[in-house]
């Protein structure tokens, strides 16, 4: 996973970590009743967390009740991520920061 965090080949990235791409700007719409929107309360990165001494990120999230929810993530999981948003920044506006 490691070669293509620098936003090279970010499809074959995107397929790896299972990403779907949705082209052009209209974003999926899902039912309000069974998906809730969630706001971001905070992110703590623990620079050690993971059992291999590699960071590890933690969304804490509050849905619209005040029910907190969180999602973690490796360090790793999260830098894929951002590589292939990079990549569709970089094919789109021809630089991976617009």
């Amino acid at each position: 996973m490691a070669d293509f965090l620098d936003g090279k080949d970010f499809e074959k990235m995107a397929t790896m970590m299972k990403v779907v791409i949705v082209k052009g700007s209209v974003a999926p719409r899902y039912d309000e009743e069974k998906v809730g929107q969630v706001g971001v309360e905070k992110v703590v990165i623990t620079e050690k967390g993971m059992k291999s001494g590699l960071p590890l990120v933690d969304l804490q999230l509050v849905d619209k009740n005040g029910d907190k929810l969180f999602l973690v993530l490796s360090g790793r999981v999260l830098k894929g991520i951002c590589s292939v948003l990079d990549g569709i920044n970089q094919r789109n506006h021809g630089t991976t920061t617009p």
